[in-house]
């Protein structure tokens, strides 16, 4: 009887051990999995926080910038006039460059420019840098977005568009401020007057109004491009100083005396993205490189990428019509957070 109680309670012992056993083995695993997900918890806290030091660095004010006077304005604009033979020297010159263009295509009339021409050469003037620091953000903020959609183009081992790089590139090196290969950023020019300038410099560029100074034939976006002769087409000249414009007193107060008969174009920062290319104008336009319609929806929008989902439109579009007979180039850009107007161009007709 001793013997069979010894081994009934031996038995309960092996399993109270048994159980034991595994209690611990499982309070042990649960400690390893909630040290585990601490862990990636901490891991993943990190690359937040890395990520978000990386994005406020990355929109963060150029380190070129003189800043002060923006920062301390009441509307936060300030256009600094450069100095051509001083620190700005280098930087005037290469502007200086932007306004190089052929004078035979600069003499011809064209759609955007019936009357006769009697100029062949554009001299800068005045030059300034353009500091507004809400507006760099907005275009951070966009330049972020076009980067996101790129990372997934890529992914998705998608070719490029067809088309020489702008002309404005042979420039690029010598303006300061590296640009964003990632984004296929690259400086382009755009021409306006005296009129609505100070709104594009208080608020930038904006693709509600296309149409409104010269047609849409490619979409309504805004209009840029990498050679001065075409933004010469649809400037319009700011004959002397006026003491009660907002846009003479921010440009001509502080440095800068107006010279008379000026011209103005704006140099942008564009983020271009994955563009698409076309020779073709009007709503039934289609891509040179895949034959899909430009705008399959509305003429305010691109198309997406094929092969790419969720879907990502096209970010610019590029008129690529050179080879049909036509002197310029032009791109076409339908988010305003896209472009930055980082110089402002007066120049003088000869």
């Amino acid at each position: 009887m001793d013997e069979v109680l010894k081994a009934k309670q031996a038995g309960l012992e092996r399993q109270f051990e048994a159980v034991t056993k595994a209690q611990e083995e499982l309070y042990r695993d649960q400690l390893h999995q909630a040290e585990r997900q601490k862990a990636e918890a901490e891991r993943a806290g990190a690359k937040a926080t890395k990520e978000r030091d990386e994005l406020r660095i990355a929109r963060a004010m150029p380190d070129y910038w003189e800043k002060r006077i923006a920062t301390s304005s009441l509307d936060g604009l300030a256009a600094i006039a450069l100095d051509r033979t001083g620190r700005d020297r280098s930087t005037w010159a290469a502007l200086e460059r932007l306004l190089q263009t052929d004078p035979v295509k600069l003499k011809q009339s064209g759609a955007d420019r019936r009357a006769p021409v009697t100029h062949d050469r554009l001299e800068l003037a005045c030059a300034w840098r353009l500091e507004n620091p809400s507006l760099w953000e907005k275009y951070m903020s966009g330049v972020q977005g076009v980067m996101n959609d790129m990372k997934r183009i890529r992914q998705g081992r998608v070719a490029s568009a067809g088309g020489a790089p702008p002309l404005t590139c042979r420039v690029a090196d010598a303006l300061p401020g590296d640009l964003r290969v990632d984004v296929n950023e690259a400086f382009l020019m755009h021409g306006t007057n005296a009129g609505v300038l100070i709104n594009i410099l208080s608020t930038g560029m904006n693709e509600r109004f296309a149409g409104t100074a010269a047609g849409a034939a490619y979409g309504e976006g805004s209009y840029l491009a990498e050679d001065a002769g075409k933004n010469d087409q649809y400037t319009k000249v700011d004959q002397q100083y006026d003491g009660s414009s907002e846009l003479h007193k921010r440009l001509y107060a502080h440095g800068a005396r107006h010279p008379g008969m000026v011209f103005y174009i704006l140099v942008c920062r564009v983020a271009l993205g994955h563009q698409v290319r076309t020779q073709e104008h009007g709503p039934l336009a289609t891509s040179s490189d895949t034959g899909r319609r430009v705008f399959p929806i509305s003429f305010r929008e691109l198309d997406t990428v094929a092969g790419v989902s969720p879907p990502v439109h096209h970010h610019s579009l590029l008129a690529d019509v050179i080879g049909i007979g036509r002197r310029y180039r032009e791109y076409i850009v339908f988010h305003s957070e896209y472009i930055y107007p980082e110089y402002l161009l007066a120049y003088q007709r000869y």
